[in-house]
């Protein structure tokens, strides 16, 4: 189903275009066109972030990193790949705001162990995030990245179930 929606800059918040009324016109927002699946109670949305080239969803659905990375693809994106300070401050804020206390991000150690990659098969080169002591592949299975909400990476289990943040690269006009 696609659904035109109106996202206000500043708080993220969105509505319908059909329900434009509680937007103040003169606060900056901008018009994104989202295919989304028919409105559940489980599939929320928190709001869209945005950078100069990438839109930020957070995805309040719990699926394990598969089902994520799979989830974010599905609809034109990928997992969130925080590839500078900047970027991941504005998600780890962004995953505060909405109360949330983890979310998966777009980064593993699948193909070789203790080597971290993005999901675009980039290495981490020159930004990582990590908590003290991480990563530490604790339980032996933790492969996957999640983003706590100060911002810190820790080594998960790919098989858990939380949210995630899905991002997308923006269209040039």
């Amino acid at each position: 189903m696609l659904e035109k929606v109106k996202v206000d800059k500043e708080t993220g918040e969105t509505q319908r275009i059909g329900d434009v009324s509680g937007l103040d016109p003169k606060r900056p927002s901008v018009e994104i066109l989202l295919c989304l699946p028919p409105p559940q109670p489980s599939r929320l949305i928190a709001g869209i972030k945005e950078t100069e080239e990438r839109f930020y969803l957070i995805v309040k659905e719990g699926k394990n990193y598969n089902a994520a990375l799979v989830h974010c693809r599905d609809r034109g994106g990928s997992l969130a790949m925080p590839k500078d300070e900047e970027t991941n401050s504005l998600i780890a804020a962004y995953v505060n705001k909405t109360g949330l206390s983890r979310v998966f991000i777009g980064v593993n150690d699948l193909e070789k162990e203790r080597q971290f990659m993005y999901t675009d098969s980039t290495p981490l080169q020159n930004y990582s995030h990590w908590r003290p002591g991480e990563p530490n592949n604790a339980f032996g299975g933790e492969d996957c990245v999640e983003l706590v909400s100060d911002g810190g990476w820790n080594d998960v289990e790919c098989h858990l179930t939380i949210y995630f943040v899905c991002e997308f690269l923006k269209k040039n006009s």
